[in-house]
């Protein structure tokens, strides 16, 4: 049967599924309907792991699809390897050797990352699943390198269009850049291009913790991709395609472990000699085969227990104090977003994908190196930069982990990520005794109020329907330190409604000057 129609299913989902998820990150309108992408987030290995654990349906599903006929998911459904096609596609017009060839697996290497970033996982820490995971990575990549230059040239042509007298297009501010984690994401991006630009997918078959759990499921793949022996003339040109460098031809052998399922190879065989044999027909290893394995198998003991405990200790002692304590800086501690239902809860199931950052509104969900009490570059709310809008709950309609988890309007109304506290030393009311009102006047619920003082007013709080959304303290004009700010609440609580009558007049004018 001629499997070559196959390459081209491949191109079309894999195209499908990179640019809707780079529109994800890309997408500075914020007008784009969000609903529609969840499904492309949810088939996302890692995502589906941390947001429904092992028996969780898409991470099953992903699973299922491997057992029966490898690793679709590498080829198809990953944005991360999308991108590694683009930039070998593009290797091969400028590199000298301009074909591939076979080369031995690392075993040793990928097992052992691979071993480490899920134990490290089951034991609690998210920092190799924040490194490594390909959908992570992909998104800190968009946002972090693409999307400033997205927005950079879309400035550019606001100018210009604004200069013909035409508002096509908006001006967009421009990223504050996080210089360690610039760095970061800077070195894994030069990581990923210069081994795809030079060895195809050798980046998933020796470093991607995904890949190297799906290539253990696909040892036992029902369906596997090998040789019709009968018709072989041992050309080589499947081999020079190879874009996982898993052909050895001289052997007429498949290391379908290492097969990303791309199809180059059944596009370019002049004679068909591909086909897909099943698990009960595949032949019985041979002993060279068998040595092999064995001596893979000893190495591969030896280095995943090294590199495992090694990664265990040096995280639990990165985060000593961050996942199951939290130090406390200046009596503050980080702001989580609503819906993440705990600082405890967040910590364990955001991987850093950045897609809340690049979907909030107001900027006010900002990318941290690191903040005392949350994992790894793990975002945090900040009250300086912007506030929660009161009826916006887009990051928990889009955080594909369950890190903040989707609530309804009604219930992000009511949710208390945190409480407010005003110090009276520094505020303009008391302090220099002049009149302000800046926090109450944009307070949404109006549990920030003015009230009668000398021949003054000045705020109080109500903290029962205060929701921590942090617009007092983004209004408050009082620098370096803000008079009026948020202290969070470790577990979210629930507030009480504001009255109606409290609402009636609130400002709709343009935050907050």
């Amino acid at each position: 049967m001629d499997f070559k129609y196959l390459k081209t299913i491949r191109l079309v989902v894999s195209l499908v599924f990179f640019a809707i998820i780079a529109l994800m990150f890309l997408d500075i309108s914020h007008n784009l309907p969000r609903g529609f992408y969840e499904v492309f987030t949810y088939l996302q290995m890692v995502p589906a792991l941390v947001k429904g654990g092992i028996t969780g349906f898409a991470f099953f599903a992903v699973l299922m699809l491997t057992f029966s006929f490898g690793r679709v998911y590498c080829s198809s459904v990953c944005p991360l390897g999308t991108y590694q096609d683009f930039v070998s596609r593009i290797g091969m017009k400028f590199r000298k050797r301009k074909k591939y060839k076979y080369s031995r697996p690392q075993n040793l290497l990928r097992y052992s990352i691979t071993f480490a970033t899920f134990v490290s996982f089951a034991a609690g820490t998210m920092i190799l699943i924040n490194l490594l995971d390909p959908y992570s990575l992909f998104g800190k990549i968009f946002y972090n390198i693409f999307r400033p230059i997205y927005i950079f040239i879309n400035n550019l042509l606001a100018e210009l269009f604004d200069s013909f007298g035409s508002a096509y297009f908006h001006h967009t501010e421009m990223i504050e850049f996080n210089a360690a984690i610039l760095l970061i994401v800077g070195l894994m991006f030069a990581l990923v291009t210069v081994m795809a630009l030079y060895r195809g997918r050798l980046y998933c078959n020796t470093i991607c913790p995904v890949g190297g759990l799906l290539a253990l499921v696909s040892k036992a793949s029902f369906f596997r991709l090998d040789f019709k022996e009968e018709s072989c003339t041992v050309c080589g040109a499947c081999a020079t395609v190879c874009k996982a460098e898993c052909i050895d031809i001289k052997h007429r052998t498949l290391d379908f472990s290492r097969c990303v399922s791309c199809y180059n190879c059944l596009r370019a065989c002049p004679e068909n000699s591909f086909e897909f044999k099943s698990f009960k027909n595949k032949p019985k290893p041979t002993a060279e085969t068998s040595i092999e394995v064995d001596q893979n198998k000893r190495s591969l003991i030896t280095g995943t227990t090294a590199f495992a405990t090694t990664a265990l200790l040096s995280t639990r002692i990165v985060f000593a104090n961050t996942t199951n304590e939290f130090r406390e800086r200046d009596g503050i501690k980080p702001v989580v977003p609503p819906g993440a239902r705990s600082i405890q809860h967040y910590t364990d199931h955001c991987i850093a994908c950045q897609l809340c950052v690049s979907a909030c509104p107001t900027g006010v969900i900002q990318q941290r190196f690191y903040n005392d009490g949350l994992g790894l570059m793990q975002p945090r709310m900040d009250f300086i930069k912007n506030f929660c809008t009161y009826d916006c709950r887009r990051c928990s309609k889009i955080c594909p982990t369950d890190a903040i988890a989707k609530l309804t309007l009604e219930e992000k109304k009511t949710t208390q990520i945190g409480y407010v506290e005003l110090d009276k030393n520094i505020c303009i009311v008391f302090a220099d005794e002049t009149d302000c009102g800046a926090c109450a006047e944009h307070c949404p619920t109006k549990a920030v109020y003015m009230v009668p003082w000398r021949n003054l007013r000045a705020p109080r709080i109500d903290p029962e329907i205060c929701v921590g959304c942090g617009a007092c303290e983004f209004a408050c004009p009082t620098i370096p330190h803000k008079a009026i700010y948020v202290i969070s609440n470790e577990v979210h609580k629930t507030a009480k409604k504001p009255k109606q009558e409290e609402l009636k007049h609130e400002n709709q004018e343009d935050f907050p000057f």
